[in-house]
């Protein structure tokens, strides 16, 4: 298992439930806010795997 492997995969399930939270009050800010902070810690932890 990689090391970064389990966070990536802990960020990804919350942010189905977010996205799935979301669907039922698309007017949410907050919960979009969660939704957008979630990809993009999902998307730096991808680049850090990227350059080992």
């Amino acid at each position: 298992m990689r090391h970064l492997e389990y966070p990536i995969l802990t960020l990804v399930g919350r942010l189905r439930t977010l996205q799935q939270m979301l669907e039922k009050s698309p007017d949410d800010k907050r919960l979009q806010n969660s939704v957008n902070q979630h990809n993009h810690a999902i998307e730096v932890l991808k680049k850090h795997e990227e350059r080992k």
